[in-house]
């Protein structure tokens, strides 16, 4: 997955057309690369999934 709209449409105009991007071409990042991925559990959230899980195993 490409966080750069400008990477992907020189991606495509090259497999649809041939065409390649100008010589010295550069990119921008528009959007995080992890931006998709939402955290769950783990030290920042209190202890998380694992936590409840093993308190419910001790008891």
């Amino acid at each position: 997955m490409n966080t750069s709209s400008c990477v992907n449409a020189h991606e495509i105009r090259y497999f649809i057309d041939g065409v390649l991007p100008p010589v010295g071409a550069t990119c921008r990042q528009d959007t995080s690369p992890f931006a998709f991925l939402r955290p769950y559990g783990g030290t920042d959230t209190g202890g998380g999934a694992m936590a409840d899980l093993m308190e419910k195993h001790v008891r």
